[in-house]
């Protein structure tokens, strides 16, 4: 439109005889508007996407968008055998179907439009040449993740364990008694190196004194835990509570109430169903079948749900064996879940990651691994479980399954055997052993006077035998310890 043309200015004309500036068109109109042809131009194309050298071209028109050419091209790229592309607006992402370096591949975007109207495309891709990021080819080589050697030499006659080196642990060698007790070994590697750990005991296999120092196991020694014992195999006193006896420690069924760090409860199956220390109290829930499913802070002491203040902390699933499968938060959120074969655990998917275990002979745990073989974390212990510590304190526990695979519970530091608990500062169980059919002593083999003691773990002998996990699902053994030295594994790598 030539639109006529006219200026003209105001100005102070009191003060002023004119207006200290003027306009000055160049003419009365407007000039150079044309009539057009009454239509509209619209630019139109295609837009190439190029990927490991196959090409798709998909064309452009009035009407389309960014968002509609980014849908075509991923549509053109459907059934590809390299790649799969998807639309998200106007954006496309891009992921190799194969694995390796060899799948980072090049792609380009190239375009074509009216040229002869336009002065550039109406649409681009950007970048317009780059590569897929993130491939990356396998180890060519195995890594020891972990290792432990026994050895030939490892062996006392009679099978006890006598020395072992692991790659966590270090090399210990161990002495016994001649009732077949550890009564010390000393590290001369790895991070306990130098270290010595040293036991005595009275007649009846109660563990008098612990001694963790760098003193060698002879003469004086530098005490650890103290504990005396009446004669029924009861603490009377200990490093942590000086004076116990029934009513004062203990319950009339030989059950620990109170050791000097946490107070117990427990039900009438003889099971701890409440724990109490300096941090707070918890309580433990337990199924039909005398499996733990379930625990929650409390408020007040005692196991009754309707009446202590139960806060759910935490729900498992459990297997036939009474295996920890799956655990759940307090508001029901999937944690992790583990995988088991043969028993043991080999896996724990715990969102985003996958870990894999590694365990020493007697199946304590040492090191976890993600999926590609790099160490997520280990974990050193003593022979008892005791002193048991993370290698890497911020990397999550998960799942607390270490000494011997048991449970072990952070809020009261004892491990869950499926029908007692372990006080592995102390060496022993907290609850004497029981039978499920009525026995004098349960489990006793009169030929072995160490195993009257129904308090002991594994009769002072934890490096070649382990505890069965419940009692209940023992009932056809002699006693629930296997010993795994029979055979004498020597050596085990895992290798990834």
């Amino acid at each position: 439109m030539n639109y006529s043309l006219s200026s003209g200015s105001a100005y102070d004309s009191t003060d002023f005889s004119h207006s200290s500036f003027t306009g000055a068109p160049s003419g009365s109109t407007l000039s150079g508007g044309t009539a057009g042809g009454g239509s509209p131009v619209y630019d139109s194309g295609t837009v190439t996407l190029t990927i490991n050298g196959t090409a798709k071209a998909v064309s452009y028109g009035n009407g389309d968008t960014a968002t509609s050419i980014a849908s075509k091209l991923a549509t053109a790229f459907a059934g590809n055998a390299s790649v799969s592309v998807a639309a998200s607006g106007a954006n496309l992402s891009v992921s190799a179907k194969g694995t390796g370096s060899t799948t980072n591949y090049a792609y380009t975007f190239s375009d074509t439009y009216n040229s002869g109207t336009f002065s550039a495309p109406s649409f681009t891709g950007s970048p317009a040449t780059g590569s897929l990021t993130g491939g990356s080819n396998g180890r060519s080589t195995s890594t020891n993740v972990y290792s432990y050697n026994i050895g030939s030499s490892g062996y006392q006659a009679n099978g006890n364990v006598q020395s072992f080196t692991d790659s966590v642990m270090g090399s210990w060698s161990y002495q016994y008694d001649t009732l077949n007790r550890v009564t010390g070994g000393v590290a001369s590697t790895g991070p306990n190196s130098g270290s010595s750990d040293c036991f005595t005991y009275d007649n009846f296999g109660n563990r008098k004194v612990e001694a963790f120092s760098t003193t060698p196991c002879r003469g004086t020694l530098n005490t650890t835990t103290w504990a005396t014992y009446d004669t029924n195999n009861r603490f009377t006193g200990t490093t942590y509570k000086t004076v116990m006896a029934v009513g004062n420690g203990y319950d009339l069924a030989g059950n620990i109430t109170d050791d000097g760090i946490n107070k117990y409860a427990y039900d009438n199956e003889e099971r701890v169903c409440a724990v109490q220390n300096s941090v707070g109290a918890i309580q433990y829930v337990y199924d039909a079948s005398g499996n733990r499913i379930a625990k929650g802070n409390i408020t007040a002491f005692n196991c009754n749900i309707a009446s202590n203040g139960f806060a759910l902390t935490a729900a498992y699933v459990v297997d036939h064996a009474g295996q920890q499968v799956t655990e759940f938060n307090g508001s029901g959120t999937w944690q992790y879940s583990n995988v088991y074969a043969g028993g043991k655990l080999l896996a724990t998917y715990t969102p985003p990651m996958t870990l894999f275990h590694f365990n020493d002979w007697l199946g304590t745990m040492r090191v976890t691994t993600n999926a590609d073989g790099s160490q997520s974390n280990c974990w050193t212990s003593l022979v008892f479980g005791n002193n048991y510590a993370p290698c890497n304190p911020s990397v999550s526990d998960t799942p607390d399954l270490h000494y011997t695979g048991k449970e072990h519970d952070v809020e009261s530091g004892n491990d869950y055997f499926g029908a007692r608990f372990m006080a592995n500062r102390m060496g022993r169980f907290m609850s004497p052993d029981w039978s499920v059919k009525p026995k004098d002593v349960p489990y006793s083999d009169l030929h072995d006077p160490q195993s009257l003691n129904l308090y002991a773990d594994v009769r002072n002998n934890p490096l070649t035998q382990v505890d069965g996990m419940d009692t209940s699902l023992q009932m056809s053994t002699a006693r629930k310890v296997g010993t795994i030295a029979r055979g004498r594994l020597t050596t085990l790598s895992e290798w990834t």
